[in-house]
C-alpha cells in the first residue's frame, strides 16, 4: 500500500483550513516519526491563531481585515504543506497520526467532481433590525458554501464581505448590517476540485 498525503488544502474553507491545521498541531507532537519537523508546533499554532483572529475580523467588513486574513491563509497552506512533505517522508507508509488526510495510491482515485454554481432559495430580513437571512439551494458535491455580501452606492457594490456557510438545511443569518441599506449579495460552491463561480447577485434593502 502506497500512501500520499492530501495537500489540495486551497480548495479547503477558511473555517476547514483552520480545523485541518488544528489536527496537525495536536497530532504531530504525539508521534516519535515526526520528532523534528521544519517548522515549530508553536509557530504553527501562532499562524493559526492569527487566521482565526483575521476570519473573525474580516466578518466586519473592512478590505484590511480581509487582506490580513487572505495572507494568513496563504502563509498557513504554506506552512502545512511543509509539513506534509515532511510527514509524507517520514510516515512510514502510515500517516493517520499525523492529522492530515492521506489516500492509498495504488486505489484508482476518481477524479475530483467539480461542484456548479448554486443560488439563493430564499433570501428575508430577519427578526432583529441589522439582520438578513437567506437559505442556499445545495450543489452536488459541495463540501462548503461562502457568501459575499457588500453596501450598495448608487448602485455599485463597496468591498465585499465574504462568510463561510456550511449548514444549508437551515437558515443563515447575517447580522450588524446598517439599516435602510441596500445590500448585494452573492454566493459560491467550494468543493474538492474548484471553487465555481459567483452566482448572479441578489439586492435587498436591510430594514
Amino acid at each position: 500500500m502506497a500512501i500520499r498525503i492530501s495537500t489540495d488544502f486551497g480548495s479547503l474553507t477558511n473555517n476547514k483550513l483552520w480545523n485541518r491545521g488544528m489536527a496537525v498541531f495536536l497530532a504531530l507532537p504525539g508521534s516519535l516519526k515526526y520528532s523534528n519537523p521544519p517548522m515549530t508546533m508553536a509557530m504553527l499554532k501562532s499562524l493559526l491563531d492569527a487566521l482565526n483572529e483575521a476570519i473573525i475580523e474580516a466578518m466586519e467588513g473592512t478590505k484590511t481585515a480581509r487582506t490580513t486574513r487572505d495572507s494568513l491563509q496563504a502563509q498557513v497552506i504554506t506552512a502545512l504543506k511543509h509539513l506534509a512533505a515532511y510527514v509524507q517522508a517520514n510516515c512510514d507508509g502510515d500517516a493517520s497520526d499525523s492529522g492530515f488526510e492521506s489516500y492509498d495510491t495504488k486505489t484508482r482515485r476518481k477524479p475530483a467532481r467539480l461542484v456548479t454554481t448554486p443560488d439563493f432559495r430564499k433570501i428575508y430580513r430577519g427578526l432583529n433590525s441589522g439582520e438578513i437571512m437567506f437559505l442556499i439551494n445545495a450543489v452536488l458535491y459541495a463540501r462548503g458554501y461562502e457568501v459575499q455580501y457588500a453596501a450598495l452606492q448608487d448602485g455599485v457594490p463597496g468591498p465585499w464581505t465574504v462568510v463561510d456557510v456550511m449548514n444549508v438545511k437551515s437558515a443563515f443569518r447575517i447580522s450588524g448590517l446598517t439599516r435602510a441599506t441596500r445590500y448585494a449579495f452573492q454566493v459560491r460552491a467550494i468543493g474538492v476540485g474548484n471553487r465555481s463561480d459567483w452566482s448572479a447577485t441578489v439586492n435587498m434593502v436591510c430594514d
